[in-house]
């Protein structure tokens, strides 16, 4: 059955106005100090990627391919699992490799879309393809910030990868200069070869930064390893300019001072002098890690 164009946009208003939702929620998550308000939100959160995946179904409109449904669906029944039947690790385990498949069908339905004769079909495929990578990516990336701010992970930043990327980017730069073609505006084309550059740093050094740092505490599998550490200080940043805040707390581990960049419930636990318990563990691909279980929230079996 064919979907109205009024039905389709309003359905993509809808969308648009859950991702607002849901980082709007994101935004409360780390800046509110009650445990009750915290889960609260988790659970909008968790709704609003349900009605996400229900929207972006109602968006592929005509016949939808079935993975592309089974990936938005696994992506809602996930949602709910983070809070209610999944340990926090396997929650995030299943979450990556959906969306690496995601990525996966992504690809092969450029591949049909390249091949295919007609446009609307081309479009049909581009559309199946995008829809499970949109919304299984708002969910990784939105998760993903989460565990930053319950993990403090020591990744050891090689010199050679820094300069790697630097020579790439003025790589990118001199080729960009060359196939930029039009160069009267000087501002506009100053404009996008520095996009260029600073599009290589960020693809080559800060997404696989943030990512590894991701990948090497979801499939991590060592024993974790029980550390009383205590609170040497506690304070909190501030942006004249804008109303974002950030939570710290520096803990005394092993001897040496960490900072944890945490959220708001966190940080009002904890005053100075007192004792936090954390987990240390070896980390996927060997870089050491600190986590703080939030018990309140969260499932771990792991202790």
């Amino acid at each position: 059955m064919r979907i109205s164009n009024k039905k389709l946009v309003f359905a993509a208003f809808i969308s648009v106005f859950l991702v607002f939702l849901i980082l709007g929620c994101v935004i409360g998550v780390s800046y509110c100090i009650k445990g009750s308000v915290y889960f609260l939100l988790q659970n909008i959160i968790s709704i609003a990627y349900i009605l996400l995946c229900v929207m972006a179904i109602v968006i592929l409109n005509e016949k939808p391919r079935v993975f592309s449904v089974a990936l938005i669906i696994a992506n809602s029944v996930l949602a709910i699992g983070r809070l209610y039947l999944l340990t926090y690790r396997i929650y995030h385990r299943l979450l990556f490799l959906t969306f690496v498949l995601s990525v996966l069908y992504f690809g092969f339905c450029l591949l049909l879309s390249s091949i295919s004769r007609k446009q609307q079909d081309k479009n049909k495929l581009k559309l199946n393809g995008v829809m499970p990578l949109l919304t299984v990516g708002i969910s990784l990336v939105v998760e993903g910030l989460e565990v930053s701010e319950l993990i403090e992970t020591e990744i050891p930043l090689p010199r050679d990868w820094i300069w790697i990327t630097l020579v790439l980017s003025l790589i990118a730069v001199v080729v960009g200069a060359i196939v930029i073609k039009d160069r009267e505006n000087k501002k506009e084309y100053v404009g996008k070869l520095c996009g260029v550059f600073f599009t290589v740093i960020f693809v080559v050094f800060v997404l696989p930064l943030m990512s590894i740092g991701y990948v090497n505490y979801v499939f991590d599998t060592s024993t974790p390893e029980p550390i009383k550490s205590v609170v040497v200080d506690t304070y909190t940043k501030s942006s004249p300019r804008s109303p974002s805040r950030s939570y710290h707390l520096v803990l005394n581990v092993d001897g040496e001072e960490v900072n944890f960049d945490t959220n708001g419930v966190l940080y009002s636990q904890y005053q100075e002098g007192d004792t936090v318990c954390l987990f240390k563990y070896e980390g996927a691909f060997g870089w050491t890690y600190y986590e703080y279980q939030f018990d309140d929230i969260y499932h771990y079996n792991e202790k």
